[in-house]
This record gives structure tokens, sequence and C-alpha cells, in this order.
């Protein structure tokens, strides 16, 4: 008795091969999102650095022109910086 013999087409073959090659395209992919998402975390580091230092630059500036204003009101009021004791 002789057995069928299976015979294989191309069209057989070709899923291993899309395998193999859609690996390192998505291997790939993910190695561009992995490193679009650390850049994009530094540079939202950066700008909340950059927003709290100028937050701090004008409170102080804040303060300065503060204090300038009292020192200029009490120069207007009684001629004298120092307040006089009576």
């Amino acid at each position: 008795m002789m057995k069928d013999r299976t015979t294989y087409t191309n069209r057989d073959q070709s899923g291993g091969n899309a395998l193999i090659l859609i690996i390192p395209v998505i291997f790939g992919l993910g190695l561009v999102c992995a490193t679009l998402i650390s850049w994009l975390q530094t540079e939202v580091q950066v700008n909340n650095r950059h927003i709290l230092r100028q937050e701090a630059l004008l409170a102080a500036e804040s303060a300065l022109e503060y204090g300038a204003a009292q020192l200029s009101w009490r120069f207007d009021r009684s001629g004298s910086v120092v307040e006089r004791i009576e």
C-alpha cells in the first residue's frame, strides 16, 4: 500500500516568515516608544523646574517690592525711615 505524500506549498511556509519579520518590527516600535516616553518625562521635569524657579523669582521680587513700598510709606509719613519713639 502506498502512502499519500503531503506536499507543502509556499503559502504554508509564509506564516513563519511573516512572524520572523513582525517580531523585530514590533521590538523596534517598542524601543522607539520607550525612548519617546523617556524623553517626554525629562521634558516635563525640566518644564516643572522652570515653572518653580520662575515662581520663586517672582515671589522674591514681590517681597522686595513690598519692602520698598513699606520704606517709601514710612519715609513719606514721618520724613525718616526709622520710626520715632514718642
